[in-house]
């Protein structure tokens, strides 16, 4: 094995994981923004929001991302809309990410005590201000750990869209071995740095949740703490 061909493509592979972490980052973030209303609409007293919001669930939850990748990348265009493999490859890490997140929201949305909300209603605290103040922290705490789960599976579907031609690390691998026929040396290499980056993400969630909840715990967040007082006096208020 000749490891020298790893060094000789260091940039293009430097350049593929630099992709696939912007890649991953923006696609959470569109989930995020998506799964947070398909979440609330799962628990809507409106039939109609719940029925849309499962239907999207179930056909993202239940079909292979690599099929959704394709409809989008080579379906679109025969209804005229070209998406580049960068455009094709965020929307589906999205749209897909956001069926899974959903799931994972409401469950965090569900797991809220119904006290809290009681308290908050006494406290005079309703609509966005109890879900942005009470109910959304709340959850988000619930879930933080399958949230973080979730980013990695992201970043690490990342790496399908290599069947679009996008040169992220894979992809970027891929054509590598094409040109240099050495499959064991680059793909080693890849995977010890899918490995590493799998690691320190999960190193600087880890970190972020203990800033995040301790700040929170200890008097950041003046709302949720008044609010878990009034609801510990509760049954009485």
């Amino acid at each position: 094995m000749d490891y020298r061909v790893v060094v000789e493509y260091a940039q293009a592979l430097t350049n593929g994981l630099l992709l696939t972490v912007q890649i991953s980052l923006l696609a959470f973030l569109f989930s995020f923004i998506l799964a947070v209303p398909l979440a609330s609409a799962r628990l809507s007293a409106y039939r109609i929001l719940r029925f849309f919001s499962a239907a999207y669930i179930e056909v993202i939850r239940n079909t292979p991302f690599l099929l959704q990748l394709f409809v989008l990348y080579f379906g679109l265009p025969v209804a005229g809309i070209d998406l580049t493999s960068y455009q094709a490859g965020l929307i589906a890490l999205s749209i897909n990410g956001a069926g899974y997140l959903a799931e994972i929201f409401r469950a965090g949305l569900a797991s809220v005590p119904t006290g809290q909300r009681e308290a908050s209603w006494v406290l005079g605290i309703t609509g966005w201000n109890r879900f942005k103040a009470v109910t959304f922290p709340l959850a988000l705490r619930n879930v933080y750990p399958a949230m973080s789960n979730q980013f990695l599976l992201t970043m690490l579907a990342s790496s399908l869209l290599s069947a679009i031609a996008l040169p992220e690390l894979t992809g970027s691998a891929m054509e590598i071995n094409a040109m240099t026929f050495r499959s064991v040396e680059v793909f080693t290499v890849v995977t010890a740095m899918y490995l590493a980056l799998s690691l320190s993400i999960t190193f600087v969630l880890r970190k972020l949740a203990q800033k995040m909840f301790r700040e929170r715990n200890t008097g950041i967040g003046t709302e949720s703490f008044r609010i878990e007082n009034a609801a510990t006096v509760g049954g009485s208020v």
